[in-house]
């Protein structure tokens, strides 16, 4: 598994050095912070994410823009 997404200045960011060519598109970036917000936030209330740590939290955020990027054809 790639590390698409790396905590930056207390912010998530894409590791673009990770990605193909066409990820690396702004629409492609975009639509991926889009649904990684969808999907993660209420993280905290959200059983299936609750009480992960730090750590294992961005370890989802990876796994699932791993996911995303192979269902688009992007990695």
């Amino acid at each position: 598994m790639k590390t698409i997404i790396v905590r930056k200045n207390k912010m998530f960011v894409i590791n673009k050095s990770e990605l193909s060519v066409e990820a690396k598109k702004d629409s492609n970036c975009n639509a991926l912070y889009a649904d990684i917000y969808t999907e993660f936030k209420g993280a905290s209330q959200n059983p299936t994410y609750k009480g992960k740590t730090p750590k294992e939290m961005l370890d989802e955020v990876n796994k699932f823009a791993n996911d995303w990027l192979q269902t688009k054809g992007l990695l």
